[in-house]
């Protein structure tokens, strides 16, 4: 059913994507989650579910979640799988999905979480950091500040 309900919404690659993503976070909830000394089910009580989803991305994706005022941050470290944007899409999605087929009876447990990203989208790459000087014996980078891939590529 609620394959049906993401396909209106987006296209079924992303569905697809977004349910081979919660796979193993289903499994891990049903194993691993804690809360309160019980196992969280997927369609329990919010604070219940945020709590297993916040555990998730901190064991399971190595992630770091800071909250401030019922607000919480999701920051990668650079141990955190590449796949943190497209889980949260996806368990957002899905808490979406539920609740608008009136199959989940609570609120949505996930409206205050937000990702950021702040390691740059190069690997590697170290915003407002000085590089190495020439005579550390370092190669020069192909990657110039501001400039395009394309504009990198035609050198």
């Amino acid at each position: 059913m609620v394959h049906h309900d993401q396909i209106k919404r987006i296209n079924e690659s992303s569905v697809l994507a977004y349910l081979n993503t919660l796979k193993p976070f289903f499994y891990w909830i049903e194993k691993k989650s804690s809360y309160k000394g019980a196992i969280v089910q997927w369609n329990g009580e919010p604070i219940g579910v945020k709590e297993a989803v916040r555990q998730y991305l901190i064991q399971e994706m190595h992630c770091k979640v800071r909250g401030r005022e019922n607000h919480e941050g999701i920051y990668m470290t650079s141990k955190s799988s590449k796949t943190v944007q497209l889980f949260l899409a996806a368990i957002k999605g899905l808490y979406r999905s539920m609740l608008r087929m009136k199959m989940y009876p609570y609120e949505n447990p996930l409206v205050d979480l937000e990702w950021e990203d702040n390691y740059g989208e190069l690997p590697g790459a170290r915003q407002n950091r000085p590089r190495m000087p020439q005579a550390a014996g370092t190669a020069r980078s192909s990657f110039v500040e501001g400039q395009e891939l394309s504009s990198i590529e035609s050198r």
